[in-house]
């Protein structure tokens, strides 16, 4: 259940704009001798709303769009990519 709790709220945080910290090297973590630390991994890009498309107008020059056609350029997975870079 970690993973999913971790997956929802960060997938939360990235849609939303928010910062978030940087995973903890796990030999770092401070705990009790009582206590243990296990790794959690998550493919967060499960909990995306992935399937929910939205249909947008953009306007590039006549060259672009005809050089991209031309070479085979996705434009909306181009478009998602540099927005995820940016946000980065």
């Amino acid at each position: 259940m970690a993973s999913e709790v971790l997956g929802i709220m960060l997938s939360e945080f990235i849609q939303n704009g928010e910062k978030f910290n940087a995973p903890s090297p796990i030999n770092m973590i401070k705990h009790k001798e009582s206590e243990f630390v296990t790794l959690v991994a998550v493919d967060v890009s499960q909990y995306f709303e992935k399937d929910k498309l939205v249909k947008k107008k953009l306007s590039i020059p006549k060259w672009v769009d005809e050089r991209g056609k031309k070479l085979g350029v996705n434009f909306s997975a181009s478009l998602t990519q540099a927005i995820l870079e940016t946000t980065e």
